[in-house]
């Protein structure tokens, strides 16, 4: 674990990302979602076809939108499969395995936006207390993972828009955690990361 103390600035930054894989990874989440409407499951992607920044292996969430309302969020915190491989895999999750939501139709198809995140890696804080986390805490910036008993729940930046206190923006994820609003222990840890985001 780092020190609070240690910290200087925020985490690394994802990698900068041209628009052209921007866009192969949009319209791969596209496919696949396509496909699973039309019945068929998840199709298996195969990164060797794709351009070697598509192939290192980073977290990533697929958020999907009808008419500006959630309809799906799936994602991973950590890095275990390649780009090309998680985008796909997230984007089908997010379209047809998000327990909030009923899985996507081919009507809900046509007015569908789509939006990658790509997660810079995760850095593990120490802070002492509840008021040095909140000072650590760059609003727009960070996202927040949060550990403890079990318990384990995580905000993208872009909840932010949503949530810009951060005393709120903390009790509202220790509650998504199933943890109380003032919940604090030593146990408790914490990391924070930033997003590359962009949408279609």
């Amino acid at each position: 674990m780092v020190p609070m103390s240690s910290i200087e600035s925020p985490p690394e930054a994802p990698l900068q990302m041209e628009r052209l894989h921007r866009h192969t990874l949009l319209n791969l989440a596209r496919q696949v979602i396509s496909r699973g409407v039309e019945g068929e499951p998840r199709p298996k992607v195969d990164p060797r076809r794709y351009n070697p920044v598509l192939r290192e292996p980073h977290g990533t969430f697929v958020t999907l939108y009808r008419d500006g309302n959630l309809r799906g969020c799936i994602g991973s915190l950590e890095p275990h499969r390649t780009l090309v491989e998680d985008v796909a895999h997230n984007a089908f999750a997010a379209a047809f395995s998000d327990r909030r939501f009923m899985p996507l139709t081919a009507e809900d198809l046509t007015d569908i936006s789509i939006e990658i995140a790509i997660l810079s890696p995760l850095r593990a804080i120490e802070p002492a207390d509840e008021l040095e986390l909140l000072e650590l805490l760059e609003p727009r910036v960070h996202g927040l993972l949060i550990e403890d008993a079990g318990h384990r729940a995580t905000f993208l930046p872009k909840v932010w828009q949503v949530i810009p206190d951060k005393r709120e923006f903390l009790i509202q994820l220790r509650l998504k955690a199933g943890l109380a609003g003032d919940h604090w222990s030593e146990t408790l840890r914490a990391s924070v990361y930033t997003t590359l985001d962009f949408s279609a």
